[in-house]
């Protein structure tokens, strides 16, 4: 059997105490943290901060690691890094349209 291993990563996002979430439109379409998996040639902190922006249209650095989740199943090893995360231009998160279908705190 061939196995598949992947690193993704999402971002707890707060302002003002609230939490940013996303609506997306694929897979059980639930509100989530924004997210997704780690490009090959990226290290973790920058995906992660490439996915928040690409999702909803929000800049951000990242303040720390939050936690982990790691999933073994059979064919799949796959880890979720959960950053903690600051905006850097807070207001008005837009959604790209095409994964996300709605973004707000």
């Amino acid at each position: 059997m061939e196995w598949r291993c992947t690193l993704g990563a999402g971002g707890a996002v707060v302002h003002n105490g609230r939490l940013l979430l996303v609506h997306h439109t694929y897979g059980a379409k639930k509100w989530q943290i924004p997210g997704g998996y780690v490009k090959p040639e990226e290290c973790a902190y920058a995906g992660v901060v490439r996915e928040v922006y690409e999702e909803p249209r929000i800049r951000t650095t990242v303040d720390g690691l939050l936690g982990v989740r790691h999933r073994v199943k059979e064919g799949d090893n796959s880890t979720y890094l959960i950053f903690k995360m600051t905006p850097l231009q807070p207001d008005n998160p837009i959604p790209d349209g095409r994964e996300v279908d709605a973004a707000r705190y």
